[in-house]
């Protein structure tokens, strides 16, 4: 008996190491950072969480592959990197949606969970976010890695801060993160046995379907209307071939509905959108008539 308890309680103390939650931020990198992090997570039966931005996930699908078959979870980071709290709510559910749904075209899962670019949100922000079914994560250690006047060794001071509980701010994209990846290599070396690194638990859940949600993009206009859609790439991203993607996604789901409500930003995409809508009726939205002062909907 006595034998058999000694047995259990080394067991059980083996299960109580410091848990580590280890994430890595704007992924996956267009070089192979992501895949040399998932190398060295794998080394050391490591997992972690990559916030990946919708812009990249679409770039390299076959990384969001590799992230999800190797174990680890995968949240929302936006599509395009923006600060949420400045976007109307029909933006900030753009930037989620665009990224969930290329995550999950890549066979990535349902995301649970959604970190701000630069943690930047509030409670507007995160309302829109649960309502798709996703927490806000931040983070308790910021390494600073994505910040080029701190040294490697401050980065590690950082790292050797972790304790029970500790969610790690890394990066691995978008690219060239060579020193993020040389210091955690080193860390998670020297500090072999240490630690137990798990996923976020709020990241971890999977299911079969993305959740989408739209909404109004003017007032007295609302999603259950009509198909309620943004053309929306942002300037760091913008493009002949992305503008013809965004357009070509768009236009099926406009053919389904009686009624669509779709904006457009930029100068490659709305040329694309209004040739390809020839055949149908083009209005301005009933509001902006109104605030202008329009008796009618100007027809284009």
């Amino acid at each position: 008996m006595c034998a058999l308890f000694s047995a259990i309680s080394q067991a059980d103390g083996l299960k109580k190491k410091p848990v580590v939650y280890l994430t890595f931020d704007d992924g996956p990198s267009s070089d192979l950072v992501t895949e040399m992090v998932l190398n060295v997570l794998a080394k050391h039966d490591a997992k972690a969480t990559f916030f990946v931005t919708g812009a990249r996930a679409r770039a390299n699908p076959e990384k969001i592959r590799k992230i999800v078959d190797a174990g680890h979870a995968v949240g929302n980071h936006t599509y395009s990197h923006s600060h949420l709290t400045s976007l109307f709510d029909h933006e900030v559910a753009k930037e989620l949606n665009e990224t969930s749904r290329y995550v999950y075209a890549a066979g990535g899962p349902t995301m649970t969970c959604f970190r701000a670019p630069f943690g930047n949100t509030n409670q507007r922000v995160n309302d829109i976010a649960m309502r798709m079914g996703m927490h806000k994560v931040g983070w308790s250690i910021d390494t600073r890695d994505w910040d080029v006047f701190v040294d490697p060794e401050q980065i590690a001071i950082q790292l050797e801060d972790s304790q029970n509980g500790s969610i790690v701010l890394m990066h691995d994209g978008p690219q060239s993160r060579w020193r993020t990846l040389e210091v955690f290599t080193r860390w998670i070396e020297d500090t072999a046995g240490t630690y137990s690194f798990e996923v976020l638990p709020e990241c971890a859940h999977r299911a079969e379907t993305y959740a989408s949600v739209d909404l109004p993009i003017a007032t007295g206009i609302s999603a259950d209307v009509g198909f309620v859609a943004d053309a929306y790439i942002s300037e760091a991203y913008v493009s002949e071939p992305m503008a013809q993607n965004v357009v070509a996604d768009l236009l099926p789901e406009v053919a389904k509905r009686p009624l669509a409500v779709v904006t457009a930003h930029d100068d490659l995409t709305l040329p694309k959108l209004l040739e390809k809508l020839r055949s149908y009726e083009i209005s301005l939205l009933p509001e902006v008539v109104a605030q202008n002062g329009v008796k009618k909907p100007a027809q284009f």
